[in-house]
């Protein structure tokens, strides 16, 4: 079945995830158009696709600051934009991968051409959009009913979504029309298992990767470190680089005061990345809001046990034992509890953790997504209705 998907998806630049998701879907018959608006000249052709004649990415610089402000402006001028440089006759199926930032055109697009569309909620819609935009909560209720299916990242998510934002019959359809399908990450993880498993005869080496934003909330971490350095040898080793909070980051391991901190900067060479994993004992990311993390599933498939958030990113997907220990973000002595924990089980949890990452292979989860878009426009194409 010949099938044409437009993908309207503005963290396009920010995250090479939606490439890949698309180059993994690429094969005869599948046809894509990436609409991408961007903020900035600098964002045209971050993650272009080579070598695939199916794929079209369409970047267009028409997003401004006052966007931010006036978002059904926003809506408009991209649905102006795409109507004028998109075949829509030709569109099958529109893929929005943010609720409110994509599935807002998504919606006008199909008041206005009658396609079909699904969209996916994330971090931003969560604990952004809806924190602190009720005015919006019920244009976001009107784009979930009329998408055809809505994909949320880890079950938290929709839980949360349901439980806090959405009246009981529009959580009732909502949950109905829902799947959850993780992002992925690329095979050479999965491919590569750790060369060794880790011990508790070891002091424990924490990692972090991952930028300094305050969301990302790496002082408490030290902070926590460095209460146990007092009575324990440990390391904390951070990987990343941009952030609001880089500076601070760099003044505090520069002051001396945080001796078993080390500094390493962004690292982009994927074997020595796997190097840095397999050289420490567990990994830990206390974000306030995480819309999945695939930072914790490449430090499981090296064989490091992961502390993170409660009811924020691979919470719910795993049972918590088998993987480490969730925390509260804000409580330090929880944080301080948690590397105890963990650094007294790693020996137990470490060799079982690979296996539990096979299903966040990219060749698994684009099947789910072809799945979804044929079920979908096969079901269009016969007048069907997909409820």
């Amino acid at each position: 079945m010949s099938m044409h998907i437009l993908h309207i998806c503005s963290g396009y630049p920010v995250h090479k995830l939606y490439k890949e998701l698309a180059e993994k879907l690429d094969q005869p018959g599948l046809k894509q158009t990436i609409y991408v608006p961007v903020r900035s000249i600098k964002q045209i052709g971050v993650n272009q696709v080579f070598n695939h004649d199916r794929i079209q990415i369409i970047y267009s610089f028409i997003l401004r600051p006052y966007h931010r402000l006036f978002y059904r402006q926003k809506i408009r001028t991209i649905v102006k934009d795409i109507s004028e440089q998109v075949k829509l006759g030709e569109i099958d199926l529109i893929h929005a991968h943010f609720l409110f930032s994509d599935g807002g055109v998504a919606r006008e697009l199909q008041k206005e051409h009658h396609i079909p569309y699904i969209t996916a909620v994330r971090n931003t819609d969560i604990n952004y959009f809806y924190k602190y935009k009720p005015y919006l909560m019920q244009y976001g209720a009107d784009i979930l009913k009329n998408s055809e299916n809505v994909i949320f990242i880890t079950p938290n998510y929709r839980d949360k979504l349901i439980n806090k934002y959405l009246t009981q019959s529009d959580g009732k359809l909502v949950r109905r029309k829902s799947y959850i399908i993780p992002n992925g990450i690329p095979n050479h993880w999965i491919d590569n298992p750790p060369p060794e498993y880790k011990y508790r005869s070891d002091p424990p080496r924490i990692l972090y990767v991952g930028q300094f934003s305050p969301n990302k909330n790496v002082e408490l971490l030290i902070k926590a470190c460095d209460d146990l350095s007092k009575s324990m040898k440990l390391s904390l080793t951070l990987v990343g680089s941009g952030g609001q909070m880089e500076n601070r980051i760099k003044r505090m391991v520069k002051s001396g005061r945080y001796p078993f901190v080390t500094l390493m900067g962004r690292v982009d060479d994927e074997n020595e990345l796997r190097r840095i994993y397999n050289d420490h004992t567990m990994f830990a990311m206390i974000s306030h809001g995480e819309t999945f993390g695939l930072v914790y599933i490449e430090a499981l498939s090296q064989g490091l046990p992961v502390i993170y958030t409660k009811g924020e990113g691979i919470d719910g997907y795993f049972i918590e034992e088998e993987i480490g220990r969730a925390v509260d973000p804000t409580d330090i002595e929880d944080v301080k509890s948690a590397i105890l924990q963990v650094h007294n089980l790693v020996e137990s949890l470490s060799p079982n953790l690979h296996m539990k990452t096979l299903r966040f292979k990219w060749d698994h989860i684009s099947k789910q997504y072809y799945q979804i878009y044929s079920r979908i426009i096969d079901t269009v194409r016969h007048g069907l209705t997909t409820d």
